[in-house]
Protein backbone atom coordinates (compact mmCIF):
# COMPACT_ATOMS: atom_id res chain seq x y z
CA UNK A 1 0.00 0.00 0.00
CA UNK A 2 1.27 3.70 -0.90
CA UNK A 3 1.90 6.12 1.58
CA UNK A 4 -0.68 8.20 0.30
CA UNK A 5 -3.82 5.76 0.32
CA UNK A 6 -2.40 5.03 4.18
CA UNK A 7 -2.73 8.09 5.05
CA UNK A 8 -6.23 8.56 3.26
CA UNK A 9 -7.25 5.85 5.43
CA UNK A 10 -5.83 7.31 8.49
CA UNK A 11 -8.17 10.36 7.77
CA UNK A 12 -11.40 8.21 6.90
CA UNK A 13 -10.47 6.54 9.80
CA UNK A 14 -10.09 9.79 11.85
CA UNK A 15 -13.94 10.77 10.76
CA UNK A 16 -15.21 7.66 10.90
CA UNK A 17 -14.33 8.02 14.79
CA UNK A 18 -15.92 11.86 14.94
CA UNK A 19 -18.97 10.12 13.84
CA UNK A 20 -18.96 7.64 16.47
CA UNK A 21 -18.53 9.73 18.80
CA UNK A 22 -21.39 12.18 17.65
CA UNK A 23 -18.61 14.89 17.84
CA UNK A 24 -20.32 18.26 16.93
CA UNK A 25 -17.16 19.06 15.00
CA UNK A 26 -17.45 16.52 12.21
CA UNK A 27 -19.48 18.89 9.71
CA UNK A 28 -15.85 20.73 9.61
CA UNK A 29 -13.74 18.19 9.51
CA UNK A 30 -15.65 16.40 6.69
CA UNK A 31 -15.23 19.74 5.03
CA UNK A 32 -12.01 20.44 5.50
CA UNK A 33 -10.77 16.83 4.31
CA UNK A 34 -12.56 17.22 0.98
CA UNK A 35 -11.15 20.67 0.48
CA UNK A 36 -7.45 18.87 1.32
CA UNK A 37 -7.94 16.11 -0.56
CA UNK A 38 -9.55 17.45 -3.74
CA UNK A 39 -7.54 20.72 -3.87
CA UNK A 40 -10.46 22.62 -3.43
CA UNK A 41 -10.74 26.52 -2.37
CA UNK A 42 -13.38 25.37 0.05
CA UNK A 43 -16.30 23.11 0.63
CA UNK A 44 -19.42 23.84 2.97
CA UNK A 45 -21.88 20.91 4.30
CA UNK A 46 -25.60 22.40 4.45
CA UNK A 47 -29.21 21.06 6.05
CA UNK A 48 -31.57 21.51 4.02
CA UNK A 49 -35.19 23.27 5.86
CA UNK A 50 -38.61 23.85 5.23
CA UNK A 51 -39.12 25.33 1.86
CA UNK A 52 -35.85 24.37 0.67
CA UNK A 53 -33.73 26.32 2.49
CA UNK A 54 -30.50 25.62 3.08
CA UNK A 55 -28.56 26.30 6.94
CA UNK A 56 -24.63 25.88 6.72
CA UNK A 57 -23.91 22.98 9.56
CA UNK A 58 -19.94 22.72 8.47
CA UNK A 59 -17.02 24.47 6.33
CA UNK A 60 -13.53 24.76 5.83
CA UNK A 61 -10.83 27.53 5.34
CA UNK A 62 -11.27 29.52 2.59
CA UNK A 63 -15.29 29.76 2.72
CA UNK A 64 -17.07 32.68 2.91
CA UNK A 65 -17.46 34.28 6.24
CA UNK A 66 -21.20 34.64 5.66
CA UNK A 67 -21.15 31.18 5.94
CA UNK A 68 -21.78 30.75 9.53
CA UNK A 69 -24.30 28.23 11.38
CA UNK A 70 -27.49 30.00 12.08
CA UNK A 71 -27.80 31.49 8.80
CA UNK A 72 -29.90 30.65 5.88
CA UNK A 73 -29.98 30.48 2.21
CA UNK A 74 -32.59 29.98 -0.47
CA UNK A 75 -31.24 29.09 -4.07
CA UNK A 76 -34.72 29.49 -5.91
CA UNK A 77 -33.35 27.52 -9.28
CA UNK A 78 -31.64 24.40 -7.49
CA UNK A 79 -31.08 21.63 -10.12
CA UNK A 80 -31.37 19.43 -7.96
CA UNK A 81 -34.69 19.73 -6.78
CA UNK A 82 -35.66 19.95 -10.56
CA UNK A 83 -36.27 16.66 -10.87
CA UNK A 84 -32.48 15.90 -11.37
CA UNK A 85 -31.27 12.82 -9.93
CA UNK A 86 -29.38 13.17 -6.35
CA UNK A 87 -25.85 11.54 -5.95
CA UNK A 88 -24.58 13.30 -8.75
CA UNK A 89 -22.59 16.54 -8.44
CA UNK A 90 -23.85 18.99 -10.22
CA UNK A 91 -21.53 21.93 -11.58
CA UNK A 92 -23.30 25.33 -12.07
CA UNK A 93 -21.46 28.34 -11.94
CA UNK A 94 -24.61 30.42 -12.08
CA UNK A 95 -25.59 28.77 -8.45
CA UNK A 96 -27.44 31.41 -6.59
CA UNK A 97 -24.91 30.41 -3.09
CA UNK A 98 -21.22 31.04 -3.41
CA UNK A 99 -19.42 29.76 -1.42
CA UNK A 100 -15.93 31.38 -2.48
CA UNK A 101 -15.06 34.73 -2.53
CA UNK A 102 -12.56 33.80 -5.48
CA UNK A 103 -13.19 33.14 -9.19
CA UNK A 104 -14.23 29.67 -9.23
CA UNK A 105 -15.97 26.71 -10.24
CA UNK A 106 -18.87 25.26 -7.56
CA UNK A 107 -20.79 22.37 -7.79
CA UNK A 108 -23.48 20.66 -5.44
CA UNK A 109 -24.07 17.38 -4.78
CA UNK A 110 -27.55 16.37 -2.84
CA UNK A 111 -27.49 13.46 0.00
CA UNK A 112 -30.65 11.55 0.70
CA UNK A 113 -30.59 11.09 4.50
CA UNK A 114 -34.31 9.41 4.46
CA UNK A 115 -37.55 10.31 2.75
CA UNK A 116 -37.83 13.39 4.37
CA UNK A 117 -33.72 14.31 5.56
CA UNK A 118 -31.36 15.91 3.28
CA UNK A 119 -28.22 17.53 3.04
CA UNK A 120 -25.98 19.17 0.74
CA UNK A 121 -22.63 19.53 -0.10
CA UNK A 122 -20.88 22.62 -2.35
CA UNK A 123 -17.77 22.50 -3.34
CA UNK A 124 -15.10 25.30 -5.11
CA UNK A 125 -12.26 24.73 -7.18
CA UNK A 126 -9.96 27.52 -8.76
CA UNK A 127 -9.54 25.20 -12.07
CA UNK A 128 -11.98 23.22 -14.19
CA UNK A 129 -13.04 19.78 -12.78
CA UNK A 130 -12.56 17.11 -14.75
CA UNK A 131 -13.92 14.14 -15.03
CA UNK A 132 -12.24 11.59 -13.02
CA UNK A 133 -11.32 14.13 -10.59
CA UNK A 134 -15.70 14.22 -10.49
CA UNK A 135 -15.80 10.40 -10.22
CA UNK A 136 -13.98 10.46 -7.43
CA UNK A 137 -15.25 13.19 -5.60
CA UNK A 138 -18.94 11.43 -5.87
CA UNK A 139 -17.82 8.75 -4.64
CA UNK A 140 -16.01 10.04 -1.42
CA UNK A 141 -19.39 12.43 -0.89
CA UNK A 142 -20.78 9.05 -0.99
CA UNK A 143 -18.70 7.13 1.53
CA UNK A 144 -18.80 9.91 4.03
CA UNK A 145 -22.42 10.09 3.29
CA UNK A 146 -22.99 6.85 5.83
CA UNK A 147 -20.76 8.64 8.43
CA UNK A 148 -22.86 11.40 8.62
CA UNK A 149 -26.01 9.35 8.70
CA UNK A 150 -24.01 7.43 11.83
CA UNK A 151 -23.59 11.00 13.43
CA UNK A 152 -26.94 11.90 13.77
CA UNK A 153 -27.89 8.64 14.96
CA UNK A 154 -25.20 9.44 17.97
CA UNK A 155 -26.95 13.04 18.02
CA UNK A 156 -30.16 11.91 18.77
CA UNK A 157 -31.68 11.09 15.15
CA UNK A 158 -32.25 12.81 11.79
CA UNK A 159 -33.76 16.48 12.07
CA UNK A 160 -37.23 15.23 11.92
CA UNK A 161 -36.58 12.67 14.34
CA UNK A 162 -35.22 15.63 16.29
CA UNK A 163 -37.78 18.24 15.85
CA UNK A 164 -40.20 16.06 17.24
CA UNK A 165 -38.45 15.36 20.21
CA UNK A 166 -37.63 19.27 20.84
CA UNK A 167 -41.66 19.05 20.47
CA UNK A 168 -42.04 17.21 23.10
CA UNK A 169 -39.78 19.14 25.39
CA UNK A 170 -40.78 22.19 24.76
CA UNK A 171 -44.90 20.90 25.27
CA UNK A 172 -43.66 19.15 28.35
CA UNK A 173 -41.52 22.20 30.04
CA UNK A 174 -44.33 24.46 29.08
CA UNK A 175 -46.75 22.33 31.36
CA UNK A 176 -43.93 22.44 34.18
CA UNK A 177 -43.85 26.06 33.72
CA UNK A 178 -47.31 26.79 34.98
CA UNK A 179 -47.20 24.09 37.54
CA UNK A 180 -44.14 25.91 38.86
CA UNK A 181 -45.88 29.38 38.68
CA UNK A 182 -48.94 28.05 40.59
CA UNK A 183 -46.72 26.90 43.20
CA UNK A 184 -44.80 30.29 43.40
CA UNK A 185 -48.14 32.40 43.06
CA UNK A 186 -49.94 29.79 46.34
CA UNK A 187 -46.39 30.59 48.33
CA UNK A 188 -46.75 34.01 47.44
CA UNK A 189 -49.86 34.55 48.94
CA UNK A 190 -49.45 32.30 51.92
CA UNK A 191 -45.80 34.50 52.50
CA UNK A 192 -48.55 37.14 53.73
CA UNK A 193 -50.40 34.96 56.24
CA UNK A 194 -49.23 35.25 59.75
CA UNK A 195 -46.95 31.72 59.65
CA UNK A 196 -44.37 30.29 62.33
CA UNK A 197 -40.82 30.98 62.12
CA UNK A 198 -40.56 27.14 60.56
CA UNK A 199 -43.45 27.46 58.85
CA UNK A 200 -42.59 30.84 57.02
CA UNK A 201 -38.76 29.06 56.61
CA UNK A 202 -40.36 26.12 54.87
CA UNK A 203 -42.52 28.54 52.60
CA UNK A 204 -39.60 30.32 51.52
CA UNK A 205 -37.67 26.89 50.68
CA UNK A 206 -40.62 26.07 48.83
CA UNK A 207 -40.73 29.37 46.68
CA UNK A 208 -36.85 29.02 46.31
CA UNK A 209 -37.19 25.78 45.01
CA UNK A 210 -39.82 26.23 42.54
CA UNK A 211 -37.66 29.37 41.01
CA UNK A 212 -35.10 26.85 40.84
CA UNK A 213 -36.71 24.47 38.28
CA UNK A 214 -38.37 27.39 35.93
CA UNK A 215 -34.26 28.15 35.36
CA UNK A 216 -33.68 24.84 34.63
CA UNK A 217 -36.45 24.23 32.21
CA UNK A 218 -35.42 27.69 30.47
CA UNK A 219 -32.07 26.28 30.33
CA UNK A 220 -33.75 23.07 29.32
CA UNK A 221 -35.79 24.60 26.59
CA UNK A 222 -32.86 26.55 25.04
CA UNK A 223 -30.65 23.52 24.81
CA UNK A 224 -33.34 21.75 23.04
CA UNK A 225 -33.81 24.37 20.46
CA UNK A 226 -30.21 24.27 19.61
CA UNK A 227 -30.25 20.46 19.35
CA UNK A 228 -33.18 20.97 16.69
CA UNK A 229 -31.41 23.75 15.03
CA UNK A 230 -33.96 26.03 15.93
CA UNK A 231 -32.18 28.27 18.22
CA UNK A 232 -31.95 31.74 16.67
CA UNK A 233 -29.08 33.56 15.87
CA UNK A 234 -28.98 37.49 16.86
CA UNK A 235 -26.29 38.74 14.84
CA UNK A 236 -24.95 42.35 15.65
CA UNK A 237 -22.36 44.64 15.69
CA UNK A 238 -20.64 45.33 19.24
CA UNK A 239 -18.18 47.23 20.90
CA UNK A 240 -16.16 44.49 22.91
CA UNK A 241 -14.81 46.73 25.95
CA UNK A 242 -17.43 48.22 27.06
CA UNK A 243 -19.85 45.11 26.53
CA UNK A 244 -17.15 43.03 28.84
CA UNK A 245 -16.85 45.73 31.31
CA UNK A 246 -20.51 46.18 32.01
CA UNK A 247 -20.52 42.46 32.72
CA UNK A 248 -17.77 42.49 34.91
CA UNK A 249 -19.16 45.71 36.65
CA UNK A 250 -22.28 43.52 37.72
CA UNK A 251 -19.82 41.32 39.24
CA UNK A 252 -17.63 43.51 41.44
CA UNK A 253 -20.79 44.86 43.23
CA UNK A 254 -21.78 41.95 44.53
CA UNK A 255 -18.26 40.92 46.52
CA UNK A 256 -19.34 41.62 49.66
CA UNK A 257 -16.62 41.54 52.01
CA UNK A 258 -14.11 39.33 49.20
CA UNK A 259 -10.57 41.36 48.17
CA UNK A 260 -10.93 40.36 44.24
CA UNK A 261 -9.74 42.54 41.77
CA UNK A 262 -10.93 42.23 38.05
CA UNK A 263 -8.71 42.87 34.77
CA UNK A 264 -9.93 43.10 31.47
CA UNK A 265 -7.63 43.12 28.31
CA UNK A 266 -8.76 43.44 24.52
CA UNK A 267 -6.71 43.22 21.64
CA UNK A 268 -6.10 46.46 19.85
CA UNK A 269 -8.10 44.58 17.10
CA UNK A 270 -11.09 44.77 18.73
CA UNK A 271 -11.16 48.14 19.18
CA UNK A 272 -12.90 48.53 16.05
CA UNK A 273 -16.59 46.91 16.51
CA UNK A 274 -17.44 42.99 16.06
CA UNK A 275 -20.12 41.40 14.48
CA UNK A 276 -20.89 38.24 16.80
CA UNK A 277 -24.24 36.95 18.85
CA UNK A 278 -24.24 39.08 22.27
CA UNK A 279 -27.01 37.21 23.88
CA UNK A 280 -25.23 34.25 23.59
CA UNK A 281 -21.82 35.80 24.42
CA UNK A 282 -23.26 37.69 27.71
CA UNK A 283 -24.39 34.21 28.62
CA UNK A 284 -21.48 32.61 28.14
CA UNK A 285 -19.06 35.56 29.96
CA UNK A 286 -21.52 35.66 32.90
CA UNK A 287 -21.85 31.91 33.59
CA UNK A 288 -17.98 31.30 33.43
CA UNK A 289 -17.58 34.48 35.86
CA UNK A 290 -20.34 33.33 38.37
CA UNK A 291 -18.17 30.21 38.44
CA UNK A 292 -14.93 32.12 38.67
CA UNK A 293 -16.22 34.15 41.93
CA UNK A 294 -17.88 31.58 43.02
CA UNK A 295 -14.12 29.66 43.50
CA UNK A 296 -12.18 32.36 44.80
CA UNK A 297 -12.41 34.50 48.13
CA UNK A 298 -9.21 36.66 47.09
CA UNK A 299 -7.10 37.46 44.31
CA UNK A 300 -7.89 38.35 40.46
CA UNK A 301 -9.87 37.36 38.11
CA UNK A 302 -8.54 38.34 34.43
CA UNK A 303 -10.66 38.36 31.13
CA UNK A 304 -8.94 38.25 28.00
CA UNK A 305 -9.83 38.78 24.49
CA UNK A 306 -8.10 38.66 21.28
CA UNK A 307 -8.48 37.41 17.29
CA UNK A 308 -6.89 34.49 16.19
CA UNK A 309 -6.91 33.09 12.26
CA UNK A 310 -10.15 32.36 10.64
CA UNK A 311 -12.29 35.51 12.83
CA UNK A 312 -12.35 33.67 15.60
CA UNK A 313 -12.21 35.99 18.75
CA UNK A 314 -10.73 33.58 21.70
CA UNK A 315 -11.44 34.69 25.36
CA UNK A 316 -9.77 33.83 28.52
CA UNK A 317 -10.92 33.98 31.87
CA UNK A 318 -8.92 33.45 34.73
CA UNK A 319 -9.01 33.12 38.53
CA UNK A 320 -7.05 32.57 41.46
CA UNK A 321 -9.62 30.52 43.26
CA UNK A 322 -10.16 26.84 44.39
CA UNK A 323 -8.58 24.10 42.22
CA UNK A 324 -11.33 22.33 40.33
CA UNK A 325 -10.68 18.53 41.43
CA UNK A 326 -9.95 16.34 37.76
CA UNK A 327 -12.76 14.07 38.00
CA UNK A 328 -14.80 17.20 38.26
CA UNK A 329 -13.02 19.04 35.19
CA UNK A 330 -12.72 16.18 32.95
CA UNK A 331 -17.04 16.45 32.89
CA UNK A 332 -17.37 20.06 33.81
CA UNK A 333 -19.94 20.90 31.20
CA UNK A 334 -22.36 17.39 31.81
CA UNK A 335 -25.27 18.35 33.21
CA UNK A 336 -25.25 18.80 37.01
CA UNK A 337 -21.73 17.99 37.38
CA UNK A 338 -20.58 21.44 39.09
CA UNK A 339 -23.05 20.95 41.51
CA UNK A 340 -20.83 17.95 43.08
CA UNK A 341 -18.87 20.90 44.39
CA UNK A 342 -19.73 22.40 47.79
CA UNK A 343 -19.51 25.90 46.52
CA UNK A 344 -21.78 25.70 44.27
CA UNK A 345 -24.25 23.49 46.55
CA UNK A 346 -26.90 26.35 47.13
CA UNK A 347 -25.88 28.19 43.50
CA UNK A 348 -28.15 30.11 41.45
CA UNK A 349 -27.00 28.34 38.48
CA UNK A 350 -28.80 25.74 37.25
CA UNK A 351 -27.25 22.34 36.58
CA UNK A 352 -27.53 22.87 33.21
CA UNK A 353 -25.73 26.33 33.09
CA UNK A 354 -22.58 24.99 32.19
CA UNK A 355 -23.85 22.43 29.84
CA UNK A 356 -25.69 25.80 27.64
CA UNK A 357 -22.15 27.70 27.82
CA UNK A 358 -20.62 24.85 25.91
CA UNK A 359 -23.58 24.31 23.65
CA UNK A 360 -23.62 27.75 22.61
CA UNK A 361 -20.06 27.97 22.37
CA UNK A 362 -20.37 25.41 19.93
CA UNK A 363 -23.21 26.88 18.29
CA UNK A 364 -21.02 29.88 17.59
CA UNK A 365 -18.54 27.81 15.75
CA UNK A 366 -16.17 27.87 18.48
CA UNK A 367 -14.51 25.74 21.32
CA UNK A 368 -14.10 25.62 25.20
CA UNK A 369 -11.70 23.72 27.30
CA UNK A 370 -11.10 24.34 31.26
CA UNK A 371 -7.51 23.84 33.10
CA UNK A 372 -6.92 23.51 36.75
CA UNK A 373 -3.44 23.76 38.32
CA UNK A 374 -2.69 23.97 42.28
CA UNK A 375 -1.39 27.39 43.34
CA UNK A 376 -2.56 29.17 40.26
CA UNK A 377 -6.43 28.47 40.15
CA UNK A 378 -9.01 27.69 37.02
CA UNK A 379 -8.79 29.30 33.43
CA UNK A 380 -11.78 28.98 31.35
CA UNK A 381 -10.94 29.27 27.70
CA UNK A 382 -13.06 29.44 24.49
CA UNK A 383 -13.70 31.16 21.00
CA UNK A 384 -16.20 32.01 19.05
CA UNK A 385 -17.39 33.58 15.37
CA UNK A 386 -16.93 37.00 14.95
CA UNK A 387 -16.35 39.04 11.82
CA UNK A 388 -14.16 42.60 13.41
CA UNK A 389 -15.51 45.03 10.92
CA UNK A 390 -13.36 47.08 8.44
CA UNK A 391 -12.25 50.49 8.77
CA UNK A 392 -14.99 51.60 6.47
CA UNK A 393 -17.97 49.57 7.92
CA UNK A 394 -16.61 50.61 11.54
CA UNK A 395 -17.35 54.35 11.00
CA UNK A 396 -19.93 53.60 8.68
CA UNK A 397 -21.34 52.10 11.92
CA UNK A 398 -20.42 55.31 13.83
CA UNK A 399 -22.61 57.30 11.98
CA UNK A 400 -25.58 58.87 14.04
CA UNK A 401 -28.71 56.53 13.51
CA UNK A 402 -32.66 56.97 14.49
CA UNK A 403 -32.60 55.83 18.31
CA UNK A 404 -35.04 53.62 20.05
CA UNK A 405 -34.74 53.43 23.24
CA UNK A 406 -35.26 49.69 24.55
CA UNK A 407 -32.76 49.65 27.77
CA UNK A 408 -34.76 48.12 30.67
CA UNK A 409 -33.47 48.91 34.56
CA UNK A 410 -34.72 46.32 36.61
CA UNK A 411 -34.07 47.32 40.96
CA UNK A 412 -34.14 43.38 42.05
CA UNK A 413 -31.45 42.01 44.85
CA UNK A 414 -33.36 38.53 44.75
CA UNK A 415 -30.93 36.42 41.65
CA UNK A 416 -33.23 33.81 40.59
CA UNK A 417 -35.84 36.60 40.20
CA UNK A 418 -33.65 38.73 38.26
CA UNK A 419 -32.57 35.69 36.58
CA UNK A 420 -36.01 35.05 34.93
CA UNK A 421 -36.93 38.70 34.33
CA UNK A 422 -33.22 39.04 31.85
CA UNK A 423 -34.35 35.54 30.26
CA UNK A 424 -37.86 37.22 29.25
CA UNK A 425 -36.65 40.58 28.27
CA UNK A 426 -34.08 39.71 26.48
CA UNK A 427 -36.04 36.68 24.05
CA UNK A 428 -38.49 39.71 23.65
CA UNK A 429 -35.55 42.26 22.28
CA UNK A 430 -35.42 44.10 25.22
CA UNK A 431 -31.87 45.17 26.68
CA UNK A 432 -32.02 44.75 30.75
CA UNK A 433 -29.96 46.33 33.05
CA UNK A 434 -29.86 44.53 36.76
CA UNK A 435 -29.09 46.20 39.81
CA UNK A 436 -29.66 45.69 43.56
CA UNK A 437 -29.23 49.51 45.16
CA UNK A 438 -30.31 52.84 44.92
CA UNK A 439 -26.49 53.93 44.14
CA UNK A 440 -26.27 51.27 41.18
CA UNK A 441 -29.24 52.60 39.96
CA UNK A 442 -28.67 56.29 40.05
CA UNK A 443 -25.64 55.04 38.30
CA UNK A 444 -27.33 53.94 35.43
CA UNK A 445 -29.84 56.25 35.14
CA UNK A 446 -27.40 59.20 34.89
CA UNK A 447 -25.47 57.50 31.81
CA UNK A 448 -29.00 56.57 29.31
CA UNK A 449 -32.23 57.19 28.45
CA UNK A 450 -34.31 54.19 29.49
CA UNK A 451 -37.47 52.76 28.35
CA UNK A 452 -38.85 51.42 31.53
CA UNK A 453 -37.88 51.08 35.08
CA UNK A 454 -39.11 47.64 37.28
CA UNK A 455 -38.73 48.09 40.52
CA UNK A 456 -39.14 45.51 43.38
CA UNK A 457 -40.16 47.58 46.17
CA UNK A 458 -38.78 45.28 48.97
CA UNK A 459 -35.10 45.81 48.86
CA UNK A 460 -33.34 45.25 52.12
CA UNK A 461 -31.27 48.25 52.45
CA UNK A 462 -34.20 50.71 51.24
CA UNK A 463 -37.55 51.35 51.42
CA UNK A 464 -38.72 50.29 47.91
CA UNK A 465 -41.54 53.04 47.40
CA UNK A 466 -39.18 55.62 49.08
CA UNK A 467 -37.24 54.87 45.56
CA UNK A 468 -39.99 54.93 43.84
CA UNK A 469 -40.75 59.04 44.79
CA UNK A 470 -36.83 59.73 44.21
CA UNK A 471 -37.29 58.40 40.66
CA UNK A 472 -40.41 60.43 40.29
CA UNK A 473 -38.54 63.50 41.06
CA UNK A 474 -35.64 62.51 39.41
CA UNK A 475 -35.20 64.77 36.33
CA UNK A 476 -34.09 61.91 34.47
CA UNK A 477 -36.53 59.38 34.98
CA UNK A 478 -39.99 61.98 36.25
CA UNK A 479 -41.79 60.50 32.29
CA UNK A 480 -39.78 56.76 32.51
CA UNK A 481 -42.86 54.30 32.94
CA UNK A 482 -41.92 52.68 36.60
CA UNK A 483 -43.51 49.03 36.61
CA UNK A 484 -43.77 48.09 40.80
CA UNK A 485 -43.31 44.39 41.63
CA UNK A 486 -44.21 42.83 45.26
CA UNK A 487 -45.22 39.87 47.05
CA UNK A 488 -46.91 42.43 49.06
CA UNK A 489 -50.36 43.94 47.70
CA UNK A 490 -49.49 48.00 47.84
CA UNK A 491 -50.60 49.14 44.76
CA UNK A 492 -52.90 52.26 45.94
CA UNK A 493 -49.25 53.54 47.57
CA UNK A 494 -47.64 52.49 44.82
CA UNK A 495 -49.72 54.33 42.17
CA UNK A 496 -50.20 57.45 44.39
CA UNK A 497 -46.09 57.90 44.10
CA UNK A 498 -46.43 57.60 40.29
CA UNK A 499 -46.00 53.65 39.40
CA UNK A 500 -48.17 52.87 35.97
CA UNK A 501 -48.27 49.35 36.85
CA UNK A 502 -48.45 47.02 39.77
CA UNK A 503 -47.03 42.78 39.97
CA UNK A 504 -47.55 40.95 42.97
CA UNK A 505 -44.71 38.59 42.32
CA UNK A 506 -44.66 35.78 40.67
CA UNK A 507 -44.92 38.06 37.46
CA UNK A 508 -46.66 37.25 34.65
CA UNK A 509 -44.20 37.54 32.08
CA UNK A 510 -46.32 37.14 28.91
CA UNK A 511 -48.07 40.41 30.54
CA UNK A 512 -44.79 42.25 31.63
CA UNK A 513 -43.82 41.87 27.74
CA UNK A 514 -47.04 43.44 26.48
CA UNK A 515 -46.76 46.26 29.13
CA UNK A 516 -43.44 47.20 28.20
CA UNK A 517 -44.53 46.89 24.48
CA UNK A 518 -47.54 49.48 25.14
CA UNK A 519 -44.32 51.63 26.31
CA UNK A 520 -42.41 51.30 23.89
CA UNK A 521 -45.28 51.92 20.79
CA UNK A 522 -46.14 54.95 22.72
CA UNK A 523 -42.38 56.14 23.43
CA UNK A 524 -42.00 55.84 19.40
CA UNK A 525 -45.60 57.41 18.57
CA UNK A 526 -46.33 61.10 16.67
CA UNK A 527 -48.32 63.58 18.87
CA UNK A 528 -50.04 66.49 16.20
CA UNK A 529 -50.12 69.38 18.17
CA UNK A 530 -52.33 72.15 17.54
CA UNK A 531 -52.26 75.42 18.43
CA UNK A 532 -53.37 78.99 16.64
CA UNK A 533 -50.41 80.71 19.00
CA UNK A 534 -46.68 80.17 18.37
CA UNK A 535 -44.71 80.56 21.25
CA UNK A 536 -47.59 78.23 23.01
CA UNK A 537 -47.02 75.53 20.21
CA UNK A 538 -42.98 75.68 21.37
CA UNK A 539 -43.81 75.09 24.75
CA UNK A 540 -46.07 71.75 23.92
CA UNK A 541 -43.68 70.74 21.37
CA UNK A 542 -40.56 70.86 23.66
CA UNK A 543 -42.85 68.86 26.50
CA UNK A 544 -43.85 66.41 24.31
CA UNK A 545 -40.78 65.84 22.99
CA UNK A 546 -39.02 65.82 26.65
CA UNK A 547 -41.85 63.06 27.04
CA UNK A 548 -39.94 60.69 24.47
CA UNK A 549 -42.74 61.21 21.40
CA UNK A 550 -42.83 62.70 18.09
CA UNK A 551 -43.77 66.16 18.07
CA UNK A 552 -46.07 67.20 14.96
CA UNK A 553 -46.75 71.13 15.56
CA UNK A 554 -49.52 72.72 13.20
CA UNK A 555 -50.37 76.47 13.43
CA UNK A 556 -53.69 77.16 12.76
CA UNK A 557 -54.15 80.93 12.60
CA UNK A 558 -56.90 82.21 14.09
CA UNK A 559 -57.80 84.73 11.04
CA UNK A 560 -58.07 81.87 8.79
CA UNK A 561 -61.20 80.85 6.86
CA UNK A 562 -62.84 78.25 8.18
CA UNK A 563 -60.97 74.06 7.16
CA UNK A 564 -57.91 76.29 5.77
CA UNK A 565 -55.02 75.19 7.82
CA UNK A 566 -51.82 77.13 7.63
CA UNK A 567 -48.61 74.63 8.68
CA UNK A 568 -45.27 76.18 10.89
CA UNK A 569 -42.45 75.46 8.50
CA UNK A 570 -40.09 74.48 11.33
CA UNK A 571 -42.64 71.88 12.71
CA UNK A 572 -43.33 70.31 8.99
CA UNK A 573 -43.14 66.55 9.27
CA UNK A 574 -44.61 64.47 6.86
CA UNK A 575 -45.87 61.18 8.68
CA UNK A 576 -49.20 60.69 9.97
CA UNK A 577 -49.73 61.08 13.66
CA UNK A 578 -51.59 58.42 15.74
CA UNK A 579 -52.16 60.47 18.47
CA UNK A 580 -53.72 64.42 18.44
CA UNK A 581 -53.94 66.79 21.17
CA UNK A 582 -55.05 70.54 20.81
Amino acid sequence: MTGAKLDLLIKLNELAEYARRGDEFLPDEICNFLSNEFDLNGAALFSIGDNNSFHPIGKSAGVKKNQLKGNSFICPNCKHFAGVQSNTLILDSNCSIQISDNISNEGCYLINLSDLDKMMIKVAKKTSVKQNDKGNLEKAIQLISSLIVLWLEKRGGTKHSTASLARIVTETTNELKTSSNNIMSSTSALSGSALSPSNSESINSLKKNAQNILLNINDLNEISKIESNSVTRNQKSVELIPFINEIVELFKRNLGNRKITFSVSVDKLLNKSVILDDQKLRYILSSLLFVSTNLTTKGEISVIASVIQNNLVRFVISDSGTVIESKIIDKLFDPFTLFQMEEFKNSPLTGLSLTLVKKYVHYLGGEISTTSTAGKGNTFTFTINGEVMAEIENNISQLPKPTTVNKVLVIEDDYATSKLLTNYLTKWGYNPTIVSTEEQAFGVINKEPLLAIILDIELPNINGLELLKKLHDNPQTKNTPVIVCSIEPEQQKAFMMGAVEYFIKPINYNYLVEVLTNYKLRKNSNVLCVDDDVPTLNLVKQAIESAGFIAIAENVSAKEPEGKVTTAPPFKVNVPPVLATV
